[in-house]
């Protein structure tokens, strides 16, 4: 929680990039970027949707991508 964020706005993202962590019984696993369900096999992050800290269930949005 105290680290910089893995991604931000502006930030490229490729198949593999870590996106985030998520904590689930005080275990963190990281978050990756996958091009799947329509998303481009390239992209920008254009905004982080969660907080740090947030909530989030299975399925959420965690940031917002357009391609390159």
């Amino acid at each position: 929680p105290d680290a910089p964020a893995l991604a931000k706005a502006g930030d490229e993202l490729v198949e593999g990039t870590p996106v985030g962590l998520i904590e689930v019984m005080k275990t963190f696993a990281q978050v990756v970027y996958r091009a799947r369900g329509g998303l481009p096999a390239r992209a920008r992050v254009v905004r982080v949707l969660v907080a740090d800290g947030a909530d989030v269930a299975t399925g959420d949005a965690l940031v917002e991508v357009e391609p390159l």
